[in-house]
């Protein structure tokens, strides 16, 4: 898990965060205060392909699927997740995720 919790503390490095990220029952980030949701990728196979992908559309698929879910106040999660999720990677960060989602 530690692995996850690497992958999330880059991604959101420079970021407030105030949502709780949980794979299962493992809380893999914390909000810095009061979260205002909580996602929960329901498996590692989820996650990867998320963090992976990172775009609103994978997400939004998973979530219908019943593998992404929210507790809390979705359309918070939506208008934040969708912030996050289609940013761009430097090629060096790129590497560095992949690396670190293969041997998750």
């Amino acid at each position: 898990m530690q692995k996850a919790k690497d992958i999330l503390k880059k991604i959101f490095k420079v970021h407030s965060v105030d949502f709780n990220v949980k794979l299962g029952d493992v809380c893999l980030m914390e909000s810095n205060g009061n979260p205002k949701f909580t996602l929960i990728f329901r498996n590692k196979k989820t996650f990867k392909k998320v963090m992976l992908k990172m775009n609103v559309m994978t997400a939004g698929k998973a979530f219908i699927e019943g593998d992404l879910d929210v507790e809390g106040d979705i359309f918070e999660a939506i208008e934040t997740c969708g912030s996050f999720l289609n940013f761009r990677l430097r090629t060096d960060e790129k590497v560095w995720l992949l690396a670190k989602l293969l041997t998750l």
